[in-house]
């Protein structure tokens, strides 16, 4: 009985986590060739995927600059 609710519990958490992973993806390979046109939603997804791509970028120049920066005055030192 316990055993048939955690692999009853087990199989409801998979078909949630499935569902999300289908409503929520940031990747342009979701969109459907096939489709004549393109949703609001996909596009949403699309430029969220760049916009965060592009901060992540940003944030890693800044990053490397500086620590660029403290090993330079570190040897200077």
């Amino acid at each position: 009985m316990l055993a048939e609710k955690i692999s009853h519990k087990k199989d409801n958490l998979s078909r949630k986590i499935d569902s999300f992973s289908q409503d929520y993806f940031f990747d342009i390979q979701s969109v459907n060739p096939a489709a004549k046109l393109i949703d609001e939603q996909q596009i949403a997804k699309i430029l969220t995927k760049l916009a965060v791509g592009s901060a992540t970028v940003w944030w890693s120049i800044l990053e490397l600059k500086e620590m660029y920066l403290i090993h330079r005055s570190s040897k200077k030192g």
